[in-house]
């Protein structure tokens, strides 16, 4: 898929289609080889750890790793154990998947902006609970999936283990794949992650053209696997162009308030490849 999207990638002996070709001979071995689970927020509790829908998972314990993920994201005053809720998401990437799905279950299981301080009984908001969004703090909402889930947990350390690719992430990309090759399989596949959250295909996905499809299923990988470290595969794989017009531009030309809101970077370099550490830069000679 990534050289199928890419051409920069590809090699001369293969085509496009060639690529789309072999991308689904691989994807449709899988299919049907799991199954989604019901209920989506379940993927991100322990009680949902390595379920029917889980392809990868990386398997974390507190006392064999030491995962920092439940107090990065935990909301801060969540539980009595150290929580500090740094990693949030952006209210544009909230706003526009309320949205589009203003009934979508995956809305719950993904953010999380009010909650009761176990400190002080006292109620917490942030956006869009909270409208006001007069600092950083306030103005977006915290990320849930990876957050704790048992608020009486005095643990600073989390346990939830981390998925790294689910038989939804194959199904959106079989929707994909067939958008491509026009075996008019696609619309199947994606039903399939849809109903599961309460939804169904909106215009487009049923307008039959194939343009209008694309866009559609690119957008949807960040509202099914948001936070999850694939999201960010799907946003860079088709090329610093189209990564550029739909993910940093539609953020920054948003009409967000101006202080509150990061303006993200547009250059290439930064932002499609990750740089080489200093240390390393500085102690291998091989590196000019």
């Amino acid at each position: 898929m990534t050289m199928a999207t890419n051409p920069e990638l590809r090699s001369t002996s293969l085509t496009e289609l060639d690529c789309w070709g072999l991308s689904y001979g691989e994807a449709i071995e899988v299919y049907e080889e799991y199954e989604l689970v019901s209920d989506y927020a379940s993927l991100f509790t322990m009680e949902g750890e390595n379920s029917s829908e889980s392809i990868f998972e990386l398997q974390v314990s507190q006392l064999a790793t030491n995962s920092q993920m439940g107090r990065n994201y935990t909301p801060s005053n969540y539980k009595p154990g150290q929580a500090y809720g740094w990693f949030k998401v952006n209210a544009s990437v909230y706003d526009e998947h309320k949205a589009l799905y203003p009934s979508d279950s995956r809305l719950k299981g993904t953010y999380i902006s009010e909650y009761t301080n176990v400190n002080n009984g006292t109620l917490s908001r942030t956006y869009p609970t909270n409208a006001g969004r007069n600092n950083y703090n306030a103005g977006h909402p915290y990320f849930f999936k990876f957050s704790e889930k048992n608020r009486a947990s005095t643990n600073q350390y989390g346990s939830q283990n981390v998925i790294v690719y689910r038989y939804a992430e194959l199904l959106l990309m079989l929707a994909e794949i067939s958008n491509e090759l026009g075996n008019n399989e696609q619309l199947g596949y994606v039903e399939k992650v849809l109903i599961r959250s309460g939804n169904t295909p909106h215009a487009g996905y049923t307008s039959g053209v194939k343009d209008e499809f694309r866009e559609a299923i690119m957008a949807e990988y960040r509202y099914e696997l948001l936070g999850e470290g694939e999201d960010a595969f799907h946003n860079r794989r088709r090329g610093y162009n189209y990564f550029l017009t739909h993910t940093i531009l539609n953020h920054n030309n948003s009409t967000l308030k101006t202080g509150v809101d990061l303006i993200l970077n547009t250059e290439e370099s930064q932002v499609m490849y990750l740089p080489i550490p200093l240390i390393e830069v500085n102690t291998n000679e091989l590196i000019n």
